[in-house]
């Protein structure tokens, strides 16, 4: 909370100068004294002086914007949202309540509402925060990103049809991490009692078509923390962390870092005593969550040790000889700057699926997969589970046996407690796995920039013919390639924030070797008066309905949109010369509003696009053509805020 306060101050410093001339003199004087209370950490008094102030007059929308950021320090999150929504209505000078519009925005993706926070971020970015607040700025336009992934990809007929598993399973308040054994009689999971309470590993069988109530593995658990396990698939050996609490330290001595991986092997029909896995696997740092393959040899695990790419990364190591290989970091295809954690590597010992909060998704930890096989330095081999899996919620773990994935998810229980249950569902037509995953050839495609620019870059890429578009975001690390295994014609669209939008085609020859190719671009700066064409944007025949092909080029144009605020910009459609110029000039008429409409959809505002038809005014060519029938869009103004 010290920190918040701290950044609370600077927010407040630099804003103190703004002043409301409609305000009343009187709610001035309450509001400089709730201030200085506030200054002084007598936040309850301060609280009180900011409300009168607001009483005095509703419409301060400094007293709002101080008063939202009291009552967040004071951990009362409702009551700040309503009055930061209120500072950034009366703000007659938006960039006073620039905070604002990031608590608004993080607060409504967290709920879902994907619209509202993509709303409230583009509003951020429109405003030109400065350089000191860089790290908002980044998270904003990765929210933008999120939530024009998330608007893209969900699909409300996709119904999981996700099953309960019984109570003897959902036997306590939180039960989580599930994992199965290779004959799937066994269920190991870890257990938290009560909130704030330590974890332990607790096992379920199944016996006579029933699972069994959760039974404790005695020989592992102590007062401190155990749980996250994972199986050899002889279901001999038992790997799992374990994390020593303070003032409870039975095993405490045995441990390399805060949280280190153990081990422990079957005797007859218990498990014998816990191990260490050695300095060579754990260090000083935070170790957890492994997953083994199915022949003991490679182990998969979660770390905060120095040399990954982000805060937790995936580690591997390799056991040779009966003996643990140092951890080797699974590289930028996996690991992000964000967290990568939870691992579990299919049957397969191949398929690895982890949750993420720095690969793009749906907002907050989503579940990935990827084919190990096939990985490389580059990240277009991982693969989100999708909607309705993943949503704006955190999706922290899966484990697959057969044909069934095994999760844990959140729900209140019937006497109005927050519990954690095991839950499971078909994978048909939800995850494809393949058994045994045949190598292709990996061509990779380097992009190149002219003027370099260390601003964020979004890019997509569309396979022609087979219409399969996939997008990407530049992360922190300046990625800015990606691969493909299939040769054929692409096209690369891209977009940088203070340029126009640059689209490439590109042909990747079908070799049977690994190949790399060079695609470069040159960047022109936005400009009164720079037009875009495009020939893609399809309607309905005869009339101006968009077809979904369409609408994947228009998302396009309105990532351009958000990425650059304050242009305004005139969109244009055009026809061929067939049938009567009268018709076609209304068709066109109706094609431009559609196209306005649907940017409008994209949190793009009505007062920053102008739509006109042409008709057949202005043909490219006398051939009857889809050349004619276009979509353009011309740079009107560069709006200064």
């Amino acid at each position: 909370m010290k920190a918040f306060i701290v950044f609370w101050s600077i927010v407040f410093l630099h804003f103190y100068c703004f002043s409301q001339s409609s305000i009343s003199k009187r709610a001035k004087k309450e509001y400089e004294n709730g201030i200085q209370l506030i200054k002084e950490r007598k936040f309850d008094k301060g609280i009180t002086r900011l409300q009168k102030a607001i009483k005095i007059s509703p419409k301060y929308s400094q007293a709002h914007y101080q008063l939202a950021f009291a009552y967040q320090t004071s951990f009362k999150k409702s009551l700040a949202l309503q009055h930061f929504e209120k500072s950034v209505t009366y703000a007659k000078n938006k960039r006073t309540v620039l905070m604002a519009y990031v608590f608004l925005s993080e607060n409504e993706l967290k709920q879902g509402n994907y619209e509202k926070s993509l709303k409230y971020a583009s509003q951020f970015l429109k405003l030109r925060p400065g350089a000191r607040l860089k790290y908002f700025i980044q998270q904003l336009e990765k929210t933008v990103a999120v939530c024009n992934f998330a608007m893209e990809n969900r699909n409300s007929e996709n119904d999981l049809q996700k099953q309960r598993l019984p109570d003897e399973v959902n036997f306590f308040q939180r039960q989580y991490f599930p994992v199965l054994s290779i004959d799937g009689k066994r269920m190991y999971v870890t257990v938290q009692k009560r909130d704030g309470g330590n974890e332990d590993v607790y096992f379920s069988s199944y016996e006579k078509d029933a699972w069994t109530t959760l039974s404790a593995v005695e020989t592992l658990n102590t007062p401190n923390n155990e749980g996250s396990c994972s199986i050899s698939g002889a279901g001999e050996t038992l790997f799992y962390s374990f994390c020593p609490l303070q003032n409870q330290n039975s095993r405490s001595n045995k441990t390399v870092g805060s949280c280190d991986l153990f081990y422990s092997t079957k005797k007859g029909k218990y498990w014998g005593d816990a191990k260490n896995m050695g300095a060579v696997v754990n260090t000083r740092f935070w170790e957890s969550q492994p997953a083994v393959s199915k022949d003991g040899k490679y182990l998969i695990f979660t770390s905060n040790r120095p040399g990954g790419q982000g805060g937790k990364d995936l580690w591997k190591s390799e056991n040779k000889g009966g003996v643990w290989s140092k951890p080797v970091n699974m590289g930028k295809a996996i690991n992000t700057a964000g967290a990568e954690i939870s691992p579990f590597l299919h049957e397969n010992q191949t398929t690895l699926f982890f949750a993420s909060n720095g690969h793009l998704g749906f907002g907050g930890y989503d579940l990935f997969q990827t084919d190990l096989s096939l990985v490389t330095n580059v990240s277009d081999t991982i693969k989100n589970l999708g909607y309705p899996i993943n949503d704006y919620k955190d999706q922290l773990s899966l484990a697959i046996h057969k044909d069934k994935a095994y999760y844990a998810d959140e729900a209140i229980d019937k006497k109005g407690t927050l519990r954690t249950f095991i839950y499971y569902f078909d994978i048909e037509n939800k995850i494809e796995i393949k058994d045994e995953p045949l190598p292709k050839p990996q061509h990779i495609v380097k992009i190149e920039i002219s003027p370099n620019s260390k601003a964020p870059l979004s890019y997509t890429v569309e396979r022609y013919k087979k219409g399969i578009t996939e997008s990407y975001l530049d992360d922190v690390q300046g990625n800015r390639q990606f691969s493909t295994k299939e040769g054929g014609d692409y096209l690369v669209s891209l977009s940088v924030r203070g340029f126009n939008l640059e689209q490439k085609k590109i042909t990747i020859p079908n070799l049977p070797a690994n190949s790399e190719h060079i695609l470069r671009f040159e960047l022109t700066p936005i400009h009164v008066g720079d037009k875009m064409s495009f020939n893609n944007i399809y309607f309905e025949t005869d009339s101006h309905t968009l077809k979904p092909e369409g609408a994947k080029v228009l998302n396009k144009i309105a990532s351009f949109l958000q990425q650059n605020p304050k242009i305004k910009i005139g969109v244009y459609a055009h026809t061929d010369s067939v049938g009567s110029e009268n018709y076609n000039l209304k068709l066109s008429n109706r094609r431009a509003e559609s196209v306005k409409i649907y940017l409008r959809s994209k949190g793009i505002s009505e007062n920053k696009m102008v739509a006109k038809g042409f008709g057949e005014t202005q043909v490219i060519t006398e051939q009857t053509n889809e050349k004619n029938r276009r979509i353009e869009f011309e740079v009107l103004e560069l709006v200064n805020d």
